[in-house]
């Protein structure tokens, strides 16, 4: 079964790869905004490593935090495709 942090990571990756397309697409168009952007990218940069270098914890926690962690990191994957998504089209319109 995929744990809550593998999905973070993911999350957390397409959302990395989304910026870097959308800054790409933007620097191509000439676009100052491109800057804004990698600006922007680099919490999430810091929120993989976190992510990546954090140690499985087997503390029992209770079924409602467990409940909402999982969400949290599928909301996490449903932006990061969303970022995604944004990148390519990005790249696509001003590429």
């Amino acid at each position: 079964m995929v744990s809550a942090r593998q999905l973070y990571a993911v999350g957390f990756g397409l959302a990395i790869l989304g910026g870097l397309g959308a800054a790409a697409g933007l620097a191509l168009a000439g676009s100052p905004g491109s800057v804004l952007v990698l600006v922007a990218v680099v919490p999430l940069v810091f929120g993989l490593a976190s992510t990546v270098r954090q140690e499985p914890v087997d503390w029992d926690h209770s079924l409602a935090y467990r409940v909402g962690n999982f969400g949290g990191a599928l909301l996490a994957v449903a932006l990061g495709l969303v970022m995604l998504a944004v990148g390519v089209v990005s790249l696509g319109l001003f590429g």
